[in-house]
């Protein structure tokens, strides 16, 4: 009987300490994933932010060391017809984005050449959507989506030309459940404040912007790269094998973000 307790109670001991482990490890592997794969999404997010946007001004809005505003791509293509209150985009390998654009929410961003013969009146104006997106044709009879805008001058566009479609966002810090996450919330379609990564230790989101000689700035359009630390942690204490409270598993990821046409 001795004999047997005493196994008894190590094989207990050693099932209790392969519990933790795996707890441990689960918990901790959650974590990584969490702040990975939430960090990368982020990173794709800033890294199709242009330094020079529509007019001249930067597609950043308002930059903070813990948020940052700006116009968000969300299609991109080339134009095939372009009329006084409609611009129509072409559909094949020219064109991408995860969803069509919205009314209000997304914004056109269409190039303008104006003197073809100079380079100094080239711009990318910002139009208003002012409907639903709609399937429609090219005058070749090639598929395409309409978009209904106004404002337009016929004249200041060649076709084809490039257009985009944005939405204002905001990464911020967020609160939920008494715990802080990073959150994500379309501006211009008055959305909430969602959590994407998290939850972060206190002080879990850092944004350092640099201009193109690496030197920190405050200034929207001087930015070149974001450097994006985001530190997070589990869900809850781990317990110790005696049953009591343990220490918080945290975890940090540091990524450094160029923007698109840096230069």
């Amino acid at each position: 009987m001795i004999i047997f307790v005493a196994t008894a109670s190590l094989i207990y001991a050693s099932m209790r300490l392969m519990e933790k482990v795996h707890r441990t490890a689960s918990e901790r592997a959650g974590i990584q994933l969490t702040v990975r794969s939430g960090s990368q999404t982020v990173a794709a997010e800033l890294r199709e932010v242009n330094n020079v946007a529509g007019g001249g001004t930067s597609d950043l809005v308002a930059i903070t060391g813990s948020s940052v505003t700006y116009w968000g791509m969300r299609n991109s293509g080339m134009t095939c017809q372009v009329n006084n209150n409609e611009v129509r985009i072409r559909m094949g390998p020219t064109y991408s984005g995860y969803r069509l654009p919205v009314m209000i929410r997304d914004s056109l961003l269409v190039f303008a050449d104006g003197d073809s013969l100079s380079v100094a009146d080239d711009q990318w104006v910002q139009l208003p959507i002012l409907g639903p997106a709609s399937t429609s044709t090219c005058p070749d009879g090639a598929a395409a989506l309409s978009l209904t805008t106004a404002g337009l001058v016929v004249a200041d566009y060649l076709v084809p030309g490039p257009v985009r479609t944005f939405e204002l966002m905001q990464l911020a810090i967020t609160t939920s459940g008494g715990r802080q996450y990073l959150g994500a919330q379309s501006l211009s379609g008055f959305g909430v404040m969602e959590p994407v990564i998290g939850p972060l230790t206190a002080g879990g989101l850092q944004l350092v912007y640099q201009d193109q000689n690496g030197t920190p700035t405050t200034i929207p359009s001087a930015v070149r790269t974001i450097d994006l630390t985001v530190r997070s942690q589990s869900f809850r204490p781990m317990t110790t094998l005696g049953g009591g409270v343990g220490a918080m598993l945290r975890d940090s990821l540091a990524l450094r973000v160029l923007l698109r046409n840096a230069r």
